[in-house]
């Protein structure tokens, strides 16, 4: 249904700081629909599902882009197969059955206090339902912790969980080239607002990333920014 994907990439919007722009392709699981690519963006060996999904994140990502002033640009894969966002921006994809959501913003510069842009962002949506036991007990650690509104009644607590990790874990992968696992990210989650607290790096010197969930469209919808 095309209104429940807008109404996804809309709350992302809103629960994402200003200054940031946000796309939209619908029916992103859909194998046969494909949105056009630029030179540079290779879906060679990908079935044809993960093709379409591709497709639709570049297409959904070229709409955010243009929301900041952005001309058409590749957004071709790296080695690790994250997106490998134009010279000066920061972006994040996710997919679902009902839309495939990009969000996009200007890039701070090293060593910027300004406050203007944004180091990482990390978008991720999954569909509401139960997490099977023992996946459940994979993601949620000791130390995380649930403290929802009356909001997010009816979310499962550790697909909450999984999902603010996973928008936690794109929004510093950039910086730090770190692949973590959900026991690396800590997650402290109340209302609608969470807290990823990461071992610290380099690129992390705090170890925390603020991030906001909500649920929307039969949909967990987590956000983080560095």
């Amino acid at each position: 249904m095309p209104e429940r994907g807008e109404a996804l990439a809309a709350r992302a919007l809103a629960l994402l700081p200003a200054d940031v722009s946000s796309g939209v392709s619908l029916g992103a699981a859909l194998p046969w629909q494909h949105y056009p690519l630029l030179t540079g963006e290779d879906t060679g060996g990908m079935v044809a599902r993960r093709a379409a999904e591709f497709s639709a994140g570049r297409h959904a990502a070229r709409q955010a882009m243009a929301g900041l002033g952005r001309v058409r640009s590749a957004i071709p894969k790296g080695p690790d197969r994250a997106p490998v966002w134009p010279d000066g921006l920061v972006g994040s994809i996710t997919h679902s059955a009902e839309a495939c959501i990009a969000a996009v913003a200007l890039k701070r510069s090293a060593g910027d206090l300004s406050g203007k842009g944004l180091s990482g962002i990390g978008l991720d949506a999954e569909p509401l339902h139960a997490l099977d036991p023992g996946l459940a007990a994979l993601i949620t650690g000791p130390l995380d912790q649930v403290q929802a509104d009356a909001a997010m009644a009816g979310g499962d607590p550790a697909l909450m969980l999984f999902c603010a990790k996973e928008a936690a874990y794109k929004a510093q992968y950039p910086l730090s080239q770190r692949i973590l696992g959900p026991e690396d990210i800590v997650i402290s989650i109340e209302g609608d607002r969470f807290e990823a607290c990461l071992a610290a790096s380099p690129a992390l010197p705090t170890g925390r990333i603020n991030g906001r969930i909500a649920i929307c469209a039969g949909h967990i919808l987590a956000v983080a920014w560095i």
